[in-house]
């Protein structure tokens, strides 16, 4: 699946376009953030030049990410009508059970220019479901919703007070409706090791129609909106790479 790189009405100018990086010293080929895919254990598809891995949510290793997504770098937060946004839509999302996963880095609150900004790192919504899944920060505290039922956060995973920059994190949260125990319907990983468990009772999504967001939190609970929330973005150049949806919750080897 392909994202889309929004400027409302506006076309993107070139300066804020999306850069995937060729190596980490920031060697830079200019590309769309099209490089992203998003996987199923069932049906394995590539999009751009990451390939989908057959096995496991965590295909490389914080040394090893050569090629990732940078979202630009912006002063300040503009309009909603004209703030980018790079989103997907999909008509097959896994509605009983899924794995997200991804690698990213971004400003934290102890780096120098962070702030107490709530950025979010996904947001998926869905017709019927505005908080189909998210994930965001604040501080350095990681905040899950899934399904419209939020789960309260991780503590100090997220660039936390022991690193001094930006540095790698690998995130995956598992959501599973066949769990026979409500604490382990929903999990999330960080960096390969169980932070979070919750249990959660509302059920499955309604539909498989899905509208997946990077880096933004959805303007609007109307489905048909395509626009970003601006307060929401990482404007410091936040880095994501290997972002991936499975149509299944992974296992704990899998992930690790």
């Amino acid at each position: 699946h392909k994202f889309t790189s929004k400027y409302g009405t506006q076309d993107a100018p070139s300066s804020v376009r999306v850069r995937l990086m060729a190596v980490a010293d920031d060697t830079e080929t200019e590309v769309w953030v099209d490089d992203l895919r998003i996987v199923s254990t069932s049906k394995q598809e590539t999009c751009g030049a990451i390939e989908a891995k057959s096995v496991g949510a965590v295909a490389i290793t914080k040394s090893g990410i050569a090629k990732f997504v940078r979202f630009p770098v912006i002063p300040s937060a503009p309009s909603y009508t004209v703030a980018p946004n790079w989103h997907t839509e999909v008509d097959d999302f896994p509605t009983d059970q899924f794995t997200v996963s991804f690698w990213a880095k971004s400003v934290g609150y102890y780096h120098t220019g962070g702030s107490t900004q709530t950025k979010y790192l996904f947001h998926i919504k869905g017709p019927n479901n505005f908080n189909l899944a998210t994930i965001y920060a604040y501080r350095d505290d990681l905040y899950v919703t899934v399904m419209d039922y939020s789960y309260g956060y991780t503590y100090n995973y997220w660039q936390p007070s022991s690193t001094s920059e930006p540095t790698w994190t690998h995130v995956a949260l598992t959501f599973n409706t066949r769990e026979s125990s409500c604490a382990t319907r929903t999990m999330v990983y960080i960096d390969g090791i169980l932070r979070s468990n919750y249990c959660y009772g509302n059920g499955e999504a309604l539909t498989r129609s899905a509208k997946i967001l990077l880096n933004a939190r959805w303007y609007s609970s109307t489905y048909a909106d395509s626009y970003a929330n601006p307060s929401y973005t990482d404007y410091t150049g936040m880095s994501m790479a290997e972002f991936a949806i499975f149509d299944t919750a992974l296992d704990p080897t899998s992930i690790a």
